[in-house]
């Protein structure tokens, strides 16, 4: 807390408070979460979330963003080094919602508050182009090698993004085996059919 007026700073304090926003906001969603809600959970006073954020919207911005950029920072780790058709496979895994996906909740939260706010907007684009950009980057490096079709790189990597924007749609909110596997198989069928060269 503070001493003579002066707030002491709590190491790790900052990045705890991320980290249980993120938490708060899978369970209640981003909208349904209040300061009030967020200081009962950590068992502090809001002067902490005042003193490390100019406001509430900075803190669940940055929170978010933290949250989803390192999902993107964790499939580079993932592929790197791995071959180009290894590294497009590891990509639609990791970007598919899982069962109860925290990561999918989150940027759904974020592209619906999005539509009225142009901050969650900025967010919400921001992401959608890094994962974009790691698209574009595996298929130019496979169409580089031989083991992908020669094509518009950028054009087919807008055009699988909605391909797998569309699946996580249906994931998000029927995640079924029986659903899984047809949209393992399509995707599959669809990368032999258009992108990867037959050996």
């Amino acid at each position: 807390m503070s001493t003579m007026g002066v707030f002491m700073e709590a190491p790790g304090l900052r990045e705890e408070l991320l980290s249980a926003a993120v938490k708060l906001f899978v369970k209640d969603g981003i909208e349904n979460v209040k300061t009030r809600q967020l200081t009962d959970f950590m068992g502090i006073s809001r002067s902490h979330i005042y003193h490390y954020f100019s406001d509430w919207q900075q803190l669940c911005l940055e929170a978010c963003s933290q949250h989803l950029e390192k999902e993107v920072d964790t499939f580079i780790q993932t592929a790197e080094n791995k071959d180009p058709l290894t590294k497009l496979l590891i990509f639609t895994d990791y970007y598919l919602p899982g069962h109860n996906d925290s990561s999918w909740y989150l940027y759904r939260a974020v592209n619906y508050l999005g539509i009225h706010n142009p901050a969650y907007d900025e967010l919400s684009r921001k992401v959608a182009g890094l994962w974009l950009s790691e698209m574009q980057k595996i298929l130019i490096e496979g169409v580089s090698l031989g083991v992908f079709h020669a094509a518009d790189c950028a054009r087919t990597s807008r055009q699988l993004m909605a391909i797998l924007n569309g699946y996580s749609d249906v994931l998000i909110t029927n995640f079924e085996q029986g659903v899984t596997k047809t949209i393992d198989e399509d995707l599959k069928h669809f990368l032999n059919e258009f992108i990867v060269k037959a050996n």
